[in-house]
């Protein structure tokens, strides 16, 4: 008895832990409301109402109370399906009713005498103002994350779809490794990248207003962008927020690949690259991108079977990039004589005539001379090397090299004569590799288990984790609890 009520202590005490941590967390979560009236008017108490989401078949029951109102609250943005059962009365069905991420919606049911095996179907429509709750702005539902053009495949960038957001910063850096780039968005005038970002009601901004997780868009469910009039739960932002919810699995087995690419041949050359007498050859311009996404509910054929209970979404993405390196493609590299240590054509700039004259170079293993010099290699100290067969002035013996410095300095790259030493004499280009590829970031595994005890009650645990899963826990009795989500915490890793 006494190990009994250890347990129970114990799990009351984690219950009442994770309640706390929910309560001061911002939510994606939406509600559902409304008024159950007979034809006169007249409200229900006791009715039986019925939530069903209509993708996972999961259920929540509630009775009308004395004003003949009901609520559902914690709702995951879904399409359900509401069903109300009074004696006396036909039964309402409602279906196709849509929660958006943080939407409240109020659906007021008319009942009508008959018998309660006759059924009263309506399909829901969205109200055109919701007048629910202070918390509005632009939701992004899945099917416009699928089927819209997104450049870099972000699903921040689909905030465009609102007219009063201003995106700024380099289109070509917005994919999902580009945090900086992918922030540099300005909502209802707001700071540019002063907005706050949070994925399944986890904060994920730094310090510099970033979003740190870029989640793929066959991971997300919905982006609700809000700004200006938001609930104050939503704070800790100058500008506005992106509310993100990522996909969690259905009763239905769903599944995408994608793959593209684009070649540097595929595309014509630069104007100014064929302008000249010798065309120059198009930078590298490969890019190849795949993405993988299944989920479904979990099943173990004679084992467990997870229909209507436990679901899963898993995504990998990444992508293999090369493009010219333009950052800066003008540099000071040694002439073909400098390589050899023939610095008799070299030149500099006189400070008092601006003229170009020979460029001297001193003996370092000589001592400072009145003047306050070296020894100059030179004919007249006897201590130069050759030029063209003839002992000549600011040349090095070779004797003298190094030869870790000759290999050193044949790894540059020729750099063009007659220029004052030390001005750029090279302009070349390079290939930029670049990769990126998430095993864990966006290959969010979500799994949600509904347990029923004998009472038919139900309790959800969240938690997060970098490197596993916590076991869902059932209490045998007691009220049932909102629903949260397990989830595996995204982790970047990135090379270059």
């Amino acid at each position: 008895m006494r190990n009994h009520r250890k347990t129970y202590s114990g799990l009351v005490f984690v219950l009442m832990l994770a309640a706390a941590v929910g309560a001061k967390a911002q939510t994606y979560y939406g509600s559902l409301r409304g008024l159950v009236t007979d034809k006169q008017g007249a409200t229900f108490s006791q009715a039986t109402v019925t939530l069903t989401n209509e993708a996972t078949h999961i259920k929540r029951s509630a009775e009308t109370n004395g004003a003949g109102e009901y609520v559902f609250t914690a709702l995951d943005p879904s399409t359900y399906s509401l069903a109300v059962e009074a004696t006396g009365f036909k039964k309402y069905e409602a279906k196709g009713i849509i929660i958006a991420t943080q939407q409240s919606v109020t659906l007021d049911v008319a009942l009508t005498l008959g018998e309660m095996s006759q059924i009263v179907e309506v399909t829901a429509a969205s109200p055109l103002i919701d007048n629910s709750t202070a918390s509005n702005g632009l939701v992004i539902d899945s099917q416009k994350l699928e089927n819209l053009p997104n450049a870099g495949r972000n699903p921040f960038f689909f905030s465009k779809l609102d007219n009063n957001v201003t995106q700024v910063g380099d289109p070509r850096f917005v994919r999902f490794q580009d945090q900086s780039g992918s922030s540099t968005i300005s909502l209802a005038g707001g700071p540019i990248s002063g907005n706050n970002y949070e994925i399944d009601n986890i904060p994920i901004t730094d310090f510099s207003n970033r979003a740190v997780i870029i989640p793929s868009i066959e991971a997300v469910n919905e982006v609700k962008v809000q700004q200006n009039s938001y609930d104050a739960e939503m704070g800790r932002t100058g500008g506005g927020v992106f509310n993100t919810t990522l996909k969690s699995g259905s009763n239905a087995l769903h599944g995408v690949l994608q793959g593209e690419t684009r070649q540097t041949n595929w595309g014509a050359n630069l104007f100014f690259n064929n302008h000249g007498t010798t065309p120059i050859p198009r930078g590298a311009a490969e890019f190849y991108s795949y993405v993988g996404a299944i989920g479904g509910p979990i099943l173990i054929p004679h084992v467990y079977d997870g229909r209507n209970k436990t679901f899963f979404w898993i995504t990998e993405e990444g992508y293999r990039q090369r493009s010219p390196l333009t950052a800066s493609n003008s540099f000071v590299v040694p002439t073909a004589l400098e390589r050899a240590g023939d610095f008799s054509q070299s030149l500099t700039v006189n400070p008092s005539t601006k003229a170009l004259v020979p460029l001297n170079i001193y003996d370092p293993a000589t001592t400072f001379t009145a003047a306050g010099s070296r020894q100059q290699f030179s004919v007249a100290n006897g201590n130069v090397g050759l030029h063209n067969g003839i002992p000549t002035d600011n040349v090095i013996p070779k004797a003298r090299l190094n030869p870790v410095g000759v290999a050193l300095a044949s790894a540059y790259p020729v750099g063009a004569p007659g220029l004052a030493y030390g001005t750029n004499n090279f302009t070349g280009g390079d290939t930029l590799g670049d990769r990126a590829d998430d095993p864990q970031g966006h290959n969010s595994l979500r799994a949600k288990n509904v347990v029923a005890s004998p009472s038919g009650a139900t309790i959800q645990i969240s938690s997060t984790s970098n490197s596993a899963l916590i076991p869902v826990v059932a209490v045998p009795d007691g009220p049932a609890m909102p629903e949260n989500w397990l989830t595996l915490k995204p982790v970047r890793l990135v090379s270059r």
